[in-house]
């Protein structure tokens, strides 16, 4: 798997329908430390009432556990919800 940054705080979307996807970086906006968020698995959840759709994204930000929560937005924006934090999380 091709490597498309090397530096923290970036997410992409890629369009796998297309001919010849592209990823796409997408833009954070929110509360969120972008030098330390270092994103390594993604969960995503679609609202069925108003099809809104969010991303669920591990961070480990020195050396920490945390899940980080982004709603999308079309215009290729996620946007920064809440950080979930817990002892037993790892």
């Amino acid at each position: 798997m091709p490597s498309f940054s090397n530096e923290p705080g970036k997410m992409y979307v890629l369009d796998l329908l297309h001919p010849k996807p592209t990823p796409v970086e997408l833009q954070i906006k929110g509360e969120l430390d972008l030098s330390s968020f270092n994103p390594h698995g993604i969960s995503v959840y679609t609202d069925e009432a108003d099809d809104s759709i969010y991303l669920f994204v591990v961070n480990h930000p020195q050396r920490k556990s945390q899940v980080e929560i982004f709603r999308f937005v079309w215009d290729d924006t996620l946007v920064h919800l809440k950080t979930v934090t817990h002892p037993l999380l790892h």
